[in-house]
């Protein structure tokens, strides 16, 4: 496949690309129940809205806001959930009530060019995970991490703290299937986090359960962010070993863990 071309940044002011204000879709596009905090770019794909933002806006965007005191939320897109998204008019009600949606995945990357509305990069949950606690060390905010493969999110934390040693990590919790999708249990959860009081909450689940429980959870904490990371903690947790060339040089893979090693 040729390279295509992408710009670094977008502006706001141009036409080619939908913008989102006062919590309002773009007008001409269905499932317009956004509750977005910021003006950001949009591209549309099959009527789901894809925000045309660099990873370091999307952090700017975050910490600025929780600086205004102002909560929300990121979710992660792929060609996967676009088919959900048309599919599902529930599942696709979850993804437009997202403050920001990057694309996490090449194939919504070139599609994008080829409709002559380029996003500027892939943004992905297990890159955002270490860019958004780097700056919260940075700015003093805390985070929690919630979800993932049993043991995954406190190995994680591990991981984390190791890398960025001031980071403030309020809580960890990983828990079966079952504790996410009872609403007894979403009790539970909101009573832990509201405890806890983190600025940042990485929600590591599957699809769609990661944006139910962002969407019931919300609430509890409306001054946040929750960042939906898919299978990030597992991908952390393994604790990647770098070399000086940048490349994959090993992992040590979660004792328990039902993820695959690698």
């Amino acid at each position: 496949m040729p390279s295509l071309s992408v710009p670094e940044a977008v502006s706001l002011a141009d036409p080619r690309y939908a913008i989102a204000r006062d919590g309002q879709s773009a007008p001409a596009i269905p499932h317009s129940e956004s509750s977005a905090a910021v003006d950001v770019p949009a591209v549309y794909l099959q009527g789901a809205r894809l925000n045309a933002i660099t990873e370091q806006r999307c952090i700017e965007l975050i910490l600025g806001s929780l600086d205004a005191r102002r909560g929300g939320s990121v979710n992660t897109m792929n060609l996967d959930h676009v088919r959900r998204f048309v599919q599902d008019k529930n599942f696709a009600a979850l993804y437009d009530k997202a403050s920001i949606v990057t694309a996490d995945g090449m194939p919504l990357i070139w599609a994008s060019s080829l409709r002559g509305t380029p996003l500027p990069e892939r943004v992905t949950g297990s890159s955002l995970i270490f860019s958004v606690s780097a700056a919260a060390v940075q700015r003093g905010r805390s985070i929690f991490l919630l979800g993932g493969a049993p043991g995954t999110a406190q190995e994680a934390a591990n991981v984390l703290a190791r890398r960025y040693p001031s980071l403030r990590i309020t809580g960890v919790s990983s828990k079966p299937d079952k504790f996410i999708t009872e609403e007894t249990d979403w009790q539970l959860i909101g009573e832990m986090l509201s405890a806890a009081k983190p600025d940042i909450v990485f929600v590591a689940l599957s699809c769609p359960r990661q944006e139910k429980l962002i969407d019931a959870m919300r609430h509890t904490l409306p001054a946040a962010w929750w960042i939906g990371v898919g299978n990030a903690f597992s991908f952390v947790a393994c604790e990647w070993l770098h070399g000086s060339s940048g490349q994959l040089a090993g992992c040590r893979p979660v004792q328990g863990s039902t993820e695959p090693s690698l």
